[in-house]
């Protein structure tokens, strides 16, 4: 009799313990809407000196189930700078705020040169979530740190790879910025 109630027992537990998740994730999408953060992004970050363009792709890790925002910083000229890869991240809902920790990897060396912490404001479009433009900071030696500012627009197509230029892709994408593109 215990060996039957020990094997009723288990799957019981493992659908117990996965009910809080269901239930959040209810809950957060009757209160707030859906949650529209997948896909291509770009961004024009006009406080970098030299490098004001990233692509980046949002998409929903199931085994990690998280988040991941990875992509690559491009020099003005559209040349790649650096590839920045989610650590970890989760979404704000009080806040609308998607919240990500990177490393960044230097394209010469592809060792880890930095790690950072970004931020995605989210706004309310058609029952949506979706990103509106956000800001990240990173560390850049010892006590010492950059914070810029990014606007996000969606895009349908990224670079063919990650050393790709860019250039062109990203005057069609920030026409008024196409002066900056060299």
């Amino acid at each position: 009799m215990e060996w039957i109630i020990l094997v009723l027992s288990i799957p019981v537990g493992v659908v117990a313990a996965r009910l809080d998740v269901v239930l959040l994730w209810a809950i957060s999408r009757v209160r707030y809407g859906k949650l529209s953060l997948s896909g291509h992004w770009a961004e024009w970050i006009p406080g970098s000196d030299g490098r004001q363009f990233s692509i980046g792709t949002i998409e929903y890790n199931v085994l990690r189930r998280r988040y991941n925002f990875d992509g690559t910083n491009y020099k003005n000229d559209g040349d790649p700078y650096c590839h920045w890869q989610t650590v970890t991240s989760y979404v704000d809902f009080e806040k609308l705020e998607f919240h990500y920790v990177f490393a960044t990897k230097d394209v010469v060396s592809l060792q880890t040169t930095s790690y950072g912490h970004g931020v995605v404001q989210l706004v309310r479009r058609d029952g949506s979530l979706i990103p509106e433009d956000g800001y990240y900071i990173y560390a850049t030696g010892a006590n010492s740190a950059v914070c810029h500012s990014h606007t996000m627009l969606p895009i349908e197509m990224v670079a063919p790879n990650r050393n790709h230029n860019a250039a062109e892709l990203l005057k069609t994408v920030f026409p008024s910025q196409s002066h900056v593109i060299e």
